[in-house]
């Protein structure tokens, strides 16, 4: 080969200054296992915030539905606290006017059982000379309480108004009379039972 043919094939490779004009490279592509890769670690992240977001949302509703408990349960035992408080005034109502000569002493007993404070005191007191008049005068005594209702009440002490009627006899009636009384009732709370502290006309 001669000169001009050698000068010619190195200018044909190597352009017009003789010098090998590189290929641009290209950024080579990702491969598949790469991208897999990459695909995973985007799916365990949103697990993560998935997850993450489902616990809140747990607890969230657990803390709605502890406050849901707290307010029904609070709301059922004062409902059962005004019941008791209504039932225990509703039964002194009921024991203090239905005696008579014959049982009047175990009688008299559950009234003193329901009572507490200065009302259990002044009954106590009392007690010879008003069975003594139970017997003397061989009075007896039915009551019934015709209606009941909360005036005031906390964890520790109540008010009820009671309606009561008591039908009376004794040996210098020849029929019985029926008897009215309007009787505002303080109770207090003792050991989880209800006691009747006071008994007041109005």
């Amino acid at each position: 080969m001669d000169d001009a043919s050698a000068n010619a094939d190195r200018t044909s490779l190597g352009g017009p200054s003789g010098a090998v004009e590189a290929t641009p490279r290209t950024s080579a592509a990702p491969c598949p296992q790469q991208a897999v890769r990459g695909t995973h670690g985007r799916l365990r992240q949103d697990l993560r915030l998935y997850m993450a977001g489902l616990a809140v949302a747990a607890a969230a509703l657990a803390a709605a539905t502890g406050l849901l408990a707290a307010a029904l349960h609070g709301n059922s035992n004062a409902a059962q606290q005004r019941a008791a408080a209504l039932a225990a005034a509703r039964q002194e109502a009921v024991n203090l006017t239905t005696l008579n000569r014959q049982t009047g002493g175990r009688e008299f007993a559950a009234v003193l059982a329901g009572a507490a404070g200065s009302l259990k005191q002044q009954l106590s007191q009392g007690r010879g000379a008003f069975l003594k008049t139970l017997s003397s005068a061989d009075v007896s005594s039915v009551g019934s309480v015709l209606d009941a209702g909360i005036v005031t009440m906390n964890s520790r002490t109540a008010t009820v108004l009671l309606n009561v009627r008591a039908t009376v006899r004794n040996k210098q009636t020849y029929a019985p009379e029926t008897r009215l009384y309007h009787w505002q009732a303080g109770l207090v709370n003792s050991g989880g039972r209800w006691l009747v502290t006071s008994l007041e006309f109005v």
